[in-house]
Parts: C-alpha cells; sequence; structure tokens
C-alpha cells in the first residue's frame, strides 16, 4: 500500500478502515459553507426556506433562514471555528451547538422561528 495516503493493510491486503477515514478526512479541508449547507438542507426538509451566503475567506459563511409561513420569522445563522472547533452561531455572536450536534441545531432554529402557539419540530 502508498504510504503517502496514510493507509495500511493488513498481511491480507485489507485496508485498516480508521486510517482510511482519517486520510480522507484530511485529503478534504471543510469550509464554514459546507457545513451551513448541510445545515440548510435539514431546515428545507422541515419546512424552512435557507439561503448560503459564502465569503471569499472559507473559516466563516452566514445562511439567511426564513419561515416561509411567517416571513418576517427571520434569522441569520454563521458557522465558524472557535478553538478550532466548528460551530453554528446566532447573528448576536451566541453560539448555538457544534456542528456535529446538527440535528439541535435544526431543533433550535425551528423553535426560534415557529410563532407562539404553532407546533414545534
Amino acid at each position: 500500500m502508498s504510504a503517502g495516503m496514510g493507509v495500511e493493510g493488513d498481511t491480507e491486503g485489507r485496508v485498516v478502515w480508521a486510517e482510511l477515514k482519517r486520510a480522507a478526512e484530511e485529503a478534504a479541508p471543510v469550509s464554514a459553507a459546507d457545513h451551513l449547507e448541510e445545515l440548510r438542507n435539514r431546515l428545507q426538509v422541515v419546512g424552512f426556506q435557507a439561503r448560503v451566503c459564502s465569503a471569499p475567506r472559507r473559516d466563516v459563511a452566514s445562511m439567511r433562514v426564513i419561515n416561509p409561513e411567517v416571513t418576517s420569522l427571520t434569522e441569520i445563522v454563521y458557522a465558524a471555528q472557535e478553538a478550532g472547533q466548528w460551530h453554528f452561531w446566532w447573528s448576536w455572536a451566541e453560539k448555538i451547538a457544534p456542528v456535529d450536534e446538527i440535528d439541535a441545531v435544526t431543533k433550535r432554529i425551528a423553535h426560534v422561528l415557529t410563532p407562539a402557539g404553532r407546533p414545534e419540530l
């Protein structure tokens, strides 16, 4: 096996999958827009409209989220790193949650953008 790929195999040529996964993660750096696109897809599934606004920098991007039933309910969400870990942030610079808690983030945004008295997710 190629040592340059960061992949190892046992004596029978089977790949050690943890090494392969690590090599793939190192080869494909993730941007703020990538995280927001994933969140956008989740929010659209539950009925919200969202548009990612990318910046030339890969480390910060924003997304406008709108409740299409009540278009005055809108929010800007950011993805950015803090201490080397990616998080989603509210527009007032309060952390929502780490990007790996995307289901919880989706529910929190839906809660904020759902009018009182209407059922949530």
